[in-house]
C-alpha cells in the first residue's frame, strides 16, 4: 500500500502533574490523522504503524522521553544539584526517516531517526541489516501479495553476511577440510537455511575473528561485549551485533590496526593474516568438535530451538512439557530473526519471532497468523503444540475478524461462568 505522505506536526508545550514541561507532537505522520487514541497509553517505547483503506500510511514512535539540559542519563551524574534533572518530558516523538518519503514503512528494531534528531531516544537499537533487506525487497516491485509478505517474514537472507563473507572467503586453504570450508563460503548465497554449510563456517569464523580482534585485548570484559548477560531472564543482549558491526567496519576500512595484533605475544598481524588464522581455527574446531563429514556442518544441526515449559525444568517432566529441539534457519541479522548466544560451541536459539500475522487493510477476514507453538498451555490439548510445524515451515492459518467468519471457522466453544 503506497501513498504520498504529508507530515503535519504541531509541537505543543504544557505542564504535567509532576510539574515538568511537556513537549508533545499532536499529529502523526499520517495526513489528517490524530494521535488522540494513543493519548492515554503509558508504556515502553513502541513503533506504531498506521494504514487505512484509503491508502494512507504512517509511523510514529510512541513513548515518553525525558529531556535533559545536560548529560543523556547514560552515566551517573551529581545528584546534589539540579543541573542534570529532567527539564521536560517529550511525548510522542515523530520520525524523520527516508523510508517514509518512499511511501513504504519498514521497522525492524533499527534506528528510525537520524543522528540530528532533536531528542535523545536511546542507544539500544539493532543494526539496520534486516530493515535494509526488507526495504530492498519492497522496492523490487510495485504490488505485493499475501505470499510475498509471508516470504518476507520468513526470509533468511543476511545483508551482514553478504558484506563480510567475501572477505572470509579470501582466506584460502592449505588442506582438504579448509578447502571444504573455503568452497562453502565462496559458493554461499548468504541465506541461513537449515541445510547450509556456508552458514556454519561463516559463524564459526566470525566468532574466532571476534575473539582474536577484541577478546584477547578486553579479557574479562569480552562476554559483555558479546552480549552474554548474567541476568537469567535476558540471557543475551544486542551488544554482540554492535561488536560484529565494528569488526566489519575495521575489516572494510583498515589493512592494519591495533586490534589485529596478537595481544599475548605482541605480534602484529595484517587484516589478511587475521582472517586466515581465524578461518583455520574455525575449520579446526568444526572438524574436531563436530566431525569430519561436512554434512554434519549444516546450520540446522547446530542452530536449533527448544520450547520449554516452566514445569519442564524438572528432569522427569521434560519430555511431557517440552518440545524440540528443532532445526531453525536465520540468525540475528535476517528478517526471520533467530538469535543464539555468541560463543562456541553454539547454544540453542534464545530469541525467535513468537507470533506472525498479516492483514489486508479493509479485508480483515483475509487475515492470517501463526504462533510459535500452540494456543493452549495444557500439554494434553491438541492445541498445545499443533502450530510448531506451521511456524517452522512458514505456513499460516486463517484469523477471521467478523463474527460470521469467526463462527464459520469455530471448532469448539469454552464458556467461563461464575459458580
Amino acid at each position: 500500500m503506497r501513498s504520498q505522505l504529508k507530515a503535519g506536526f504541531r509541537a505543543g508545550r504544557g505542564t504535567n502533574r509532576a510539574g515538568y514541561a511537556v513537549a508533545q507532537d499532536e499529529r502523526s505522520p499520517v495526513s489528517g490523522t490524530s494521535l488522540t487514541p494513543l493519548a492515554d497509553w503509558s508504556m515502553p517505547p513502541q513503533n506504531i504503524i498506521y494504514a487505512d483503506a484509503e491508502g494512507h500510511i504512517g509511523y510514529v514512535i510512541w513513548r515518553k522521553a525525558p529531556v535533559r539540559d545536560k548529560n543523556l542519563g547514560l552515566l551517573p551524574a551529581p545528584g546534589w544539584t539540579d543541573a542534570h534533572e529532567w527539564s521536560a518530558i517529550f511525548r510522542t516523538p515523530s520520525c524523520r526517516c527516508p523510508s517514509l518519503a518512499s511511501g513504504r514503512i519498514v521497522t525492524a528494531n533499527n534506528k528510525m531517526t537520524g543522528d540530528d534528531y532533536l531528542y535523545f531516544l536511546g542507544i539500544e537499537y539493532y543494526p539496520g541489516w534486516r530493515a535494509a533487506w526488507l526495504t530492498e525487497t519492497l522496492a523490487f516491485k510495485e504490488r505485493h501479495s499475501f505470499r510475498d509478505m509471508q516470504e518476507m517474514q520468513t526470509d533468511n537472507v543476511s545483508k551482514f553476511a553478504e558484506s563480510l563473507a567475501p572477505w572470509l572467503a579470501q582466506a584460502g586453504a592449505d588442506n582438504t577440510w579448509e578447502r571444504v570450508g573455503h568452497l562453502a563460503l565462496r559458493d554461499w548465497n548468504h541465506r541461513l537455511e537449515v541445510d547450509s554449510v556456508g552458514a556454519t563456517v561463516f559463524h564459526y569464523t566470525l566468532l574466532e575473528l571476534l575473539e582474536r580482534t577484541f577478546g584477547d585485548k578486553l579479557g574479562a570484559l569480552m562476554p559483555g561485549v558479546l552480549g552474554i548477560a548474567s541476568n537469567p531472564l535476558f540471557g543475551i543482549t544486542g551488544m554482540a551485533m554492535r561488536a560484529e558491526n565494528r569488526l566489519l567496519q575495521l575489516i572494510q576500512s583498515q589493512e592494519h590496526s591495533f586490534w589485529y595484533a596478537d595481544a599475548k605475544s605482541g605480534r602484529e598481524r595484517t587484516r589478511e593474516e587475521l582472517i586466515k588464522e581465524s578461518f583455520k581455527a574455525a575449520v579446526r574446531r568444526l572438524r574436531d568438535e563436530i566431525g569430519e563429514s561436512s554434512v554434519r556442518w549444516q546450520w540446522g544441526r547446530h542452530h536449533q530451538v527448544r520450547f520449554v515449559h516452566p514445569l519442564g525444568s524438572v528432569r522427569l517432566l521434560r519430555t511431557f512439557f517440552n518440545r524440540g529441539p528443532y532445526p531453525i534457519g536465520g540468525d540475528a541479522n535476517t528478517p526471520m530473526q533467530s538469535r543464539h548466544s555468541s560463543q562456541l560451541p553454539l547454544e540453542l536459539v534464545r530469541v525467535a519471532p513468537a507470533y506472525r500475522q498479516i492483514f489486508e487493510v479493509g479485508q480483515w477476514d483475509r487475515a492470517v497468523s501463526v504462533t510459535i507453538n500452540g494456543q493452549s498451555g495444557h500439554p494434553l490439548s491438541r492445541q498445545y503444540d499443533d502450530q510448531i510445524p506451521m511456524w517452522r515451515e512458514g505456513v499460516y492459518h486463517k484469523m477471521p475478524w467478523s463474527r460470521a467468519a469467526v463462527e464459520e471457522e469455530t471448532v469448539y466453544w469454552m464458556r467461563l461462568a461464575a459458580s
